[in-house]
């Protein structure tokens, strides 16, 4: 089983919206036999940005891939943590587009 961080966007989102995407993706993640690293379900109000990122970059540096959301391009932090993880070798998979 493999450890699988989920990255997508979250600024600019109403929480039950962000929260209901980052679920989706750990239902399809389990479903596929691996643990989801969900960074939304630390998401607490009022941390500077930069805080954020620095919470997430040590979820991400714990797990063997990425899941990028259907909405990771409108996401800076996603855009980011992809290129790290690219950087690094770690397998990126990708929500459809279609759903």
């Amino acid at each position: 089983m493999k450890r699988v961080y989920i990255a997508g966007k979250i600024t600019g989102l109403i929480q039950e919206e962000f929260l209901e995407n980052f679920s989706r993706a750990e239902v399809e993640i389990r479903a596929s036999g691996h643990i989801p690293i969900n960074p939304s379900r630390l998401y607490v109000y009022g941390l500077p940005y930069e805080d954020y990122i620095k919470i997430d970059r040590i979820l991400l540096r714990s797990c063997d891939e990425i899941y990028m959301l259907r909405n990771w391009k409108d996401s800076p932090g996603a855009r980011d943590e992809l290129k790290w993880a690219q950087n690094v070798g770690m397998k990126a998979w990708y929500e459809s587009e279609k759903k």
